[in-house]
This record gives structure tokens, sequence and C-alpha cells, in this order.
């Protein structure tokens, strides 16, 4: 039986409800792995993103009289295999560079997600779930934004960590690979 509107958008909120409390989980993770004030400080800056926009979702689902899905939803797994396809870190490095790789990917997902709430209620005519959904996707488009610079930054502090404990010789020019 296909839905109606009401149930397509219950779902759409549910599942994102879903995904964030996978990438919240996920952003817990990262934290403890987290050996830099500065990417540990993005990191809880992101998780209560994270915490702001459950509420927000769930706020929505409750005033249509629904309630977020006990279920984890297709995203939560995509999430998941996204944490099993980047594993195996070397050092401390390589961890918090595929964490921010995580949460850039993460960050894009969710805006994708809320793009096709956007498209959705737009048609339906469901004006104040459109504007949440615009809000969330714009947030994400906007932390994807700002994580997708550190990850570069601070893959290159392995190189200068490298060239510190004798591994390589970055000041001369030549490449240490």
């Amino acid at each position: 039986m296909a839905e109606n509107f009401k149930e397509r958008t219950v779902r759409y909120l549910q599942d994102a409800h879903a995904a964030e409390g996978g990438i919240e989980e996920a952003l817990k993770g990262y934290l403890n792995d987290s050996h830099d004030v500065n990417i540990t400080a993005v990191f809880q800056t992101q998780l209560q993103n994270v915490q702001v926009t459950k509420d927000i979702l769930e706020t929505r689902l409750r005033e249509l009289g629904e309630a977020p899905s006990s279920g984890k939803g297709f995203l939560n797994s995509v999430l998941g295999k996204l944490s099993e396809l980047m594993h195996g870190a070397h050092d401390e490095y390589d961890s918090t560079t595929q964490n921010l790789i995580k949460a850039y990917s993460a960050n894009q997902l969710k805006r994708g997600m809320y793009e096709s709430l956007v498209a959705f209620t737009a048609i339906a005519g469901d004006t104040e779930t459109h504007q949440i959904g615009t809000k969330l996707r714009d947030t994400a488009a906007g932390n994807a934004d700002a994580i997708f610079p550190l990850i570069s930054q601070y893959a290159q502090t392995a190189l200068g960590a490298s060239t510190i404990e004798g591994v390589g010789h970055a000041s001369s020019g030549a490449s240490v690979l």
C-alpha cells in the first residue's frame, strides 16, 4: 500500500532521527580517540549540533502525533558500513584523519538526506517540516564545509611528526616517500 504524505514525512523524520543517533554514537567514539584539543573541540561542537538536531526532529515527530523510531534505519546502516570501511589506523594521526573524513562524510550524507526531505515537503505542502529540513540541510552543509579543510591540515601533521621522529626530512624539499 502506498504511503500518504504524512506517513512518508514521518518515515523521513524517523529515518533522520535514527541517522542522527548513529552519528551521535560515532562522534562520541571520535571524541574518545582524539588526542588534539582543536579536533576534540570540533567533534564536541558536532556532537552538540547532533543533539539539538535530534531534539528538533523528535519535537516535529510529536507534533505530527508520532515518535522516533526504535529501529536503526537504512541511513544508520550506511553510516555503520562507512565506519567498517575506514578502519585500521596505524597511529593517532591516521585515526584522527579518518575520523575527520567520517565526520565530513556523515555531514554530506545528512545534507542529502535533508535535501530529500525539503524536496518532498515542498510538494506535500508541509511548510513547517520544509523549513526544518532546509535549516538542517544548510547546517549539515556548513558543518561539512568547516570539517573539509581540517582533513588535509591534520593529514599533514603526520608528516611533521614523522620528520620530528626521524622518519623523513621534509625540510630538504625532497619527498619523504
